[in-house]
């Protein structure tokens, strides 16, 4: 199998972009000029029929504007613990959201991202900085063994909500 993105103009379906590798495309989200596409495993989104560019690994940024892949990043490639406590989750994305600001929350299963020069550690939230930056979220998703399924930024009360499958480990309070 192999992972494509796939337009239609109103009368045909064309191939802007695949992946070459056993990759599957997990999400996909237009905001403005971009369309964000997840990805699981580790395989590069490269442009086709007029688009052209490379991406990182399981995440990427399409600027439909200039037709232009935008290698925004790599997650790591190393499997996540699953909501059991034991299974082993393929890195993902599964979600994408927007503020009204220009940056972009992305959720799924995934640990670290590296943008080529930094290696950061995420919780399976993460959000992309309208200038070009990979921040953390103020949150321990660890104490929540799991992965994000769904994303969403309120504009209105400017709160981020995510929402997945979590094991939630009792606290004690002293």
């Amino acid at each position: 199998f192999v992972g494509v993105i796939l337009c239609y103009n109103g009368q045909s379906w064309s191939e802007i972009a695949r992946v070459s590798t056993n990759t599957v495309i997990s999400a996909l989200e237009a905001n403005a000029q971009y369309l964000w596409v997840g990805q699981v495993l580790q395989g590069r989104l490269q442009g086709s029929n007029g688009f052209s560019g490379l991406s990182g690994t399981g995440v990427a940024r399409i600027n439909l504007a200039t037709s232009q892949i935008n290698n925004i990043g790599n997650i790591s490639p190393l499997v996540t613990t699953g909501a059991d406590g034991v299974a082993n989750v393929q890195p993902r994305i599964n979600a994408f959201t927007f503020d009204q600001f220009g940056n972009t929350y992305i959720g799924g299963a995934f640990a670290n991202f590296t943008d080529g020069v930094t290696n950061s550690t995420f919780q399976h939230v993460a959000t992309y900085t309208n200038a070009g930056i990979w921040t953390a979220p103020n949150f321990d998703l660890f104490a929540y063994q799991g992965h994000v399924r769904d994303v969403y930024y309120d504009k209105d009360a400017l709160r981020l909500y995510i929402g997945g499958d979590y094991r939630i480990y009792p606290t004690t309070t002293a």
